[in-house]
C-alpha cells in the first residue's frame, strides 16, 4: 500500500504543480460534467451538469460518484480534495486486489505481484487522479468480488447479501456494473447445478442475489420513473449502441429521422439539455432502431470494432 500511495500521490503532486488545482475536471467533458453534477447537487439540490438555470435533468450518468463530489463541497468548491481520497481509495484497492489473490490461490507471492502491477499501473494511477467515477466503480466491484468468495467458502448467505448490496452500489457509480451480475450468476449455475446438481440451490441464490441488487438500485430508477416517466438505471445503453451504429455505417434514414425528433422532443426545446439522444425516454427507441442499423451491416461493425 506504501508503494500505491507514493506512485499515486506522485501523478497528483506532479499534476498540481504543472496544472493548477482546477487541472482535475477539466481534463475531458466526463470530468467537467461529474463536477458540476456534484456541484449542483450540492448549491442547487438538482441532478443537472448545466451551470445555470433552467437546470435540465440528467438521466444519462447514475447518482452515487456525484454524491461523493457533493461530500467535498462542504470543504472546498475545487476539486483537488475529492482527487486526494480517491487516490487514497485507489490504494486501498491494492490490498484488496492482494486479499483477493489470497483468497483464489493462495500464494502470498502471487497476490503481492498482482497487487503491485496494479498499484504502479499508468492507466490506474491516471483515472483515480481524474474526476471521474472508475476508481470508486473498482473498489466497490473488489470488495462485492471478495464477499462472494467468501459466501463460497463458508457459506454464510450474509456475505453473499452484502456483497449483492455492494454491487448494487458500484452501479450506482457507473452503470456497467450492472452486468457483473451475469459472471456471479454463471459461477452459482456451474456451482448449484453442473457440480451438484442442486436446481434449488441456483435458483434460491441467484434469486435473492438478484433482488439485493435490484433494491439497491431501485430508488434511482424510482428517481427516473417520477421526474422523467421511463424506469430505468441509466440512458447509456442507447447512447453507446448509437456510437456503434455509427461504426458500422452511416445512419440509416430511419434513424435519422428519429434522431431529428429526440433534438426536438428531448434536446433544449424539449427541456432535456443537448442533442436529447442522451435523455432516457429516447433510450428504447435509439436502442432499437441503432441496434437494427448494427445488425444490418455486420460485416462493416465488424471490421471497424
Amino acid at each position: 500500500m506504501v508503494i500505491s500511495l507514493f506512485a499515486h500521490f506522485f501523478i497528483f503532486f506532479l499534476l498540481l504543480r504543472n496544472y493548477g488545482s482546477e487541472s482535475y475536471y477539466i481534463t475531458n467533458i466526463d470530468a467537467v460534467e461529474y463536477f458540476y453534477l456534484g456541484k449542483n447537487l450540492y448549491q442547487h439540490h438538482v441532478f443537472s451538469e448545466f451551470t445555470q438555470a433552467p437546470f435540465y435533468l440528467n438521466s444519462f450518468r447514475t447518482v452515487l460518484y456525484p454524491l461523493y463530489l457533493a461530500l467535498f463541497q462542504f470543504f472546498s468548491v475545487d476539486a483537488w480534495l475529492p482527487i486526494v481520497f480517491q487516490n487514497i481509495i485507489a490504494s486501498f484497492s491494492i490490498v484488496l486486489i492482494y486479499r483477493l489473490g489470497l483468497l483464489v490461490v493462495d500464494n502470498k507471492k502471487i497476490s503481492f505481484v498482482a497487487a503491485l502491477v496494479f498499484a504502479l499501473s499508468i492507466s490506474q494511477n491516471f483515472w483515480a487522479n481524474n474526476i471521474e467515477p472508475d476508481t470508486l466503480l473498482v473498489f466497490l466491484i473488489l470488495i462485492s468480488l471478495i464477499l462472494f468468495i467468501k459466501y463460497v467458502n463458508c457459506n454464510s448467505r450474509r456475505y453473499l447479501y452484502w456483497s449483492a448490496f455492494i454491487l448494487g452500489l458500484a452501479a450506482l457509480a457507473k452503470p456497467v456494473a450492472i452486468y457483473f451480475p451475469l459472471f456471479i450468476l454463471g459461477y452459482i449455475f456451474i456451482y448449484g447445478v453442473i457440480i451438484r446438481r442442486d436446481w434449488k440451490h441456483f435458483i434460491q441464490t441467484s434469486a435473492i442475489y438478484l433482488a439485493i441488487v435490484f433494491m439497491t438500485i431501485l430508488p434511482w430508477a424510482l428517481r427516473n420513473w417520477s421526474q422523467l416517466g421511463v424506469f430505468g438505471l441509466s440512458s447509456i445503453q442507447g447512447v453507446n449502441l448509437l456510437y456503434y451504429a455509427e461504426s458500422a455505417g452511416p445512419y440509416p434514414p430511419e434513424l435519422c429521422n428519429y434522431l431529428d425528433q429526440v433534438k426536438q422532443n428531448y434536446g433544449f426545446a424539449g427541456q432535456g439539455g443537448g442533442d436529447g439522444h442522451r435523455d432516457i425516454r429516447a433510450t428504447a427507441g435509439i436502442s432499437r432502431l441503432a441496434l437494427k442499423a448494427i445488425i444490418q451491416h455486420p460485416l462493416t461493425f465488424a471490421k471497424r470494432n
